[in-house]
């Protein structure tokens, strides 16, 4: 034929490739139509040029809204070859990860009016927000979605000794809590109160220095690859190389696969089987106080920050390092150095509290039943109530397995989806100072 309709090799509208990381360049979105010209007739008429194909779409490419707020005007069109209206056709949206219709429900259908299109009722934005995708079906087969987006309610906290609660809206839903004021989100960054201070990590330690030329106040390391960082509050970044796929466990210290031990990009340990790395916040204008407690070939050891060693020879070869000098044998023995301090434990938490009427240097925490206890270095034992199966995170601070965190037989939290604790060790002969940080999951109440 001397003028032939051109013709066109059709990508159709229920195809979608998504990308998990968010940037890839090359994108076929669920709902649109592409189409590939083979042939080319500049003469031909709008009529031969139209597709002939039935369609469905939404009339927006895409749609966003506010946590607990409504995204009005939804509609769907449908036609029978690209723009002539199609009335009368039956169209289902189905709404998924949290949004919903006004009333609640997740999926509408309704007749298509003599201009082809269907009104959406009002659609509810959840209170975590999110990233999601309407999608429509019709009784003619076809199919069509269209991304969705929406802000989330704050969902990240910090609360102080003194019952004070501070709010970081700019935390995304789904972070989680990683030290004090700081939270690390799904996508690799890491926030400081409201702030991203660091971007592209996987995992993340988190301590405070405020003492020696190390200072820094919060202080984060982590690895990528071979190369260990450490960044301090002034945004100075350090960097070390380690072997691949080493962990941060403290202020710039490093566990490669191995169990060597590195700090900055010196080892200082080799092959040990359990560790537990702890910075002495006594007072120092100088040392670098870091203290390694670890096993060894079945040994228990402790190294300070000057190099020290010191041995335990009464401490089981299978026990794991679990604080300063501490360690906890599979048969439930807790032992500070080589003393036995409490038995029948499973699981313990330790921490060093040297102030306030609470102080008792080293404090250990654990959970048996519904007790928690808590024995500090003078072997002052007091028990609480707690939820059963909860589990030692602080000085008498339990978390429940619903979230609830309790510190003593007192609920102070409800609901937490992630938590650290922290007790600050700034001078003071009085207050506990127990330090929340926390996430949990927004509502729209």
């Amino acid at each position: 034929m001397n003028n032939p309709a051109p013709r066109t090799i059709r990508i159709d509208d229920g195809w979608s490739i998504p990308a998990t990381d968010g940037v890839h360049r090359r994108t076929l979105v669920k709902g649109t139509a592409w189409t590939v010209p083979v042939v080319a007739i500049s003469l031909a008429t709008p009529a031969a040029a139209a597709s002939g194909t039935p369609t469905l779409k939404f009339t927006q490419s895409s749609y966003s809204g506010k946590a607990c707020e409504t995204i009005t005007g939804v509609r769907v069109e449908c036609t029978t070859d690209g723009t002539t209206a199609d009335p009368g056709k039956t169209i289902t949206v189905t709404l998924t990860d949290g949004y919903t219709f006004k009333d609640g429900t997740t999926t509408y259908s309704g007749a298509t009016g003599s201009d082809g299109l269907l009104s959406l009722p009002d659609i509810t934005v959840p209170a975590k927000g999110g990233k999601s995708a309407f999608a429509a079906s019709s009784s003619e087969g076809l199919s069509a979605a269209a991304p969705v987006s929406g802000t989330s309610r704050p969902s990240a906290f910090r609360r102080d000794g003194d019952g004070n609660l501070t709010t970081y809206e700019k935390v995304p839903y789904g972070a989680k809590a990683v030290g004090d004021g700081a939270f690390l989100s799904s996508d690799g960054n890491v926030y400081q109160g409201n702030d991203i201070v660091a971007k592209d990590v996987d995992k993340v330690h988190w301590t405070y220095n405020r003492f020696g030329e190390a200072a820094g106040y919060d202080i984060f390391s982590w690895v990528s690859g071979t190369t260990g960082y450490r960044q301090d509050a002034n945004g100075n970044l350090s960097k070390h190389t380690v072997p691949d796929n080493s962990t941060a466990i403290g202020d710039a210290v490093y566990l490669a696969p191995n169990g060597d031990v590195y700090n900055g990009s010196t080892k200082v340990l080799e092959k040990t089987t359990s560790i537990h790395w702890y910075f002495n916040q006594a007072n120092s204008s100088t040392a670098n106080q870091n203290i390694f407690t670890y096993v060894k070939g079945g040994v228990a050891y402790r190294r300070d920050g000057d190099g020290n060693v010191t041995t335990y020879d009464k401490v089981p070869s299978d026990a794991k390092a679990v604080g300063d000098g501490a360690f906890l044998s599979s048969d439930g023995n807790v032992y500070q150095g080589n003393d036995i301090v409490a038995k029948d434990v499973d699981k313990v938490h330790w921490t060093y509290n040297r102030f306030g009427d609470a102080a008792g240097y080293d404090i250990f925490s654990w959970v048996s039943g519904t007790t928690g206890n808590r024995q500090d270095a003078n072997g002052n034992l007091s028990k609480h109530t707690v939820p059963d199966n909860s589990t030692a995170i602080g000085d008498a601070v339990y978390l429940a397995p619903n979230g609830d965190v309790y510190n003593g037989s007192t609920k102070l939290l409800e609901k937490t989806t992630s938590i650290h604790w922290y007790f600050n060790q700034a001078n003071s002969s009085t207050a506990n100072q127990n330090v929340f940080t926390y996430t949990n999951e927004p509502t729209c109440s």
